[in-house]
C-alpha cells in the first residue's frame, strides 16, 4: 500500500503486505495483517504513535521516536521484534533476514 495522505492520532491503516508511507502519520500503522511478517513498513515515521507487523506491535514514545525518522524502515528481526534501520541498508536487511530463514 502507498500512502499519500495524513493519518491523523487514533486513526489506522492496516494492508496484508508492505506500507510505504509519503505522506504524515500521527496514527497506527500496520503491514502484514493478520500475519505476514515478511511485511515493512517504509518512509515518514517520526509522528507515527504505534507500528505493527503481523503480531508484532511496537509503541512509539518520547524515549524512542528519534530511531522513527524520515527515511527510516521497520521490519520484524530475527528475534521477533520489530527493528528500524535506514532505507540505504533495505537490501542487505532483508537479504539476510531471508537467508536466515530459508
Amino acid at each position: 500500500m502507498i500512502f499519500l495522505g495524513s493519518l491523523h492520532r487514533d486513526a489506522q491503516i492496516c494492508a496484508t503486505g508492505s506500507i510505504y508511507i509519503l505522506g504524515e502519520v500521527s496514527g497506527i500503522v500496520q503491514a502484514g495483517f493478520p500475519d505476514n511478517p515478511n511485511a515493512a513498513i517504509f518512509g515518514n515515521l517520526k509522528d507515527v504513535d504505534q507500528l505493527r507487523i503481523a503480531d508484532v506491535i511496537e509503541i512509539v514514545t518520547d524515549d524512542n521516536r528519534k530511531d522513527f525518522q524520515d527515511g527510516k524502515f521497520a521490519f520484524i528481526n530475527d528475534l521477533h521484534a520489530i527493528s528500524v534501520d535506514d532505507l540505504k541498508n533495505y537490501k542487505d536487511k532483508i537479504n539476510d533476514l531471508r537467508k536466515r530463514t530459508d
